[in-house]
């Protein structure tokens, strides 16, 4: 939600929440529970960003080379798929309401009402969605690297 209202574009607000993802996982030992809680810490990230990428957008030129743009592009692709195939391992109910609730804005009471569910049940549900995500990409990351 802090991406899209910072990029005001869906595509970006995506990137942005994968990287977001992927940056947690690499560095989960800086995040420390006593100064703020999780979803506060992810919508600090996100939000920076979210910043980073509109300052990149602005300044971007033609002029980067065209293997390098590649790597770039490659790089990004690489990183996608692997939230894509994390985001597989979770149940479609818990999917669709992570990636509307975090890519695509959506409160939780929008998603209660969208899915007659209450919004403890929709909290909850995000809650646990995230977890698994966070143990997926972690596994993946301590294989990779």
């Amino acid at each position: 939600m802090e991406a899209l209202r910072v990029l005001g574009r869906h595509d970006l607000a995506e990137e942005v929440v994968q990287n977001v993802f992927i940056e947690l996982m690499q560095n989960w030992s800086n995040y420390d529970p006593k100064k703020s809680n999780i979803i506060t810490y992810v919508k600090q990230m996100a939000k920076g960003d979210a910043k980073n990428l509109l300052r990149r957008e602005m300044k971007y030129t033609s002029d980067i080379p065209d293997i390098a743009e590649e790597e770039i592009i490659s790089k990004k692709m690489i990183e996608n798929e692997i939230v894509n195939q994390c985001l597989g391992h979770i149940s479609e109910k818990r999917r669709d309401l992570i990636v509307k609730h975090y890519v695509h804005g959506y409160s939780q009471q929008e998603l209660s009402n969208e899915t007659n569910l209450p919004v403890n049940t929709v909290k909850s549900e995000i809650a646990r969605a995230r977890k698994l995500l966070e143990q997926k990409l972690k596994s993946v990351w301590n294989l990779i690297g």
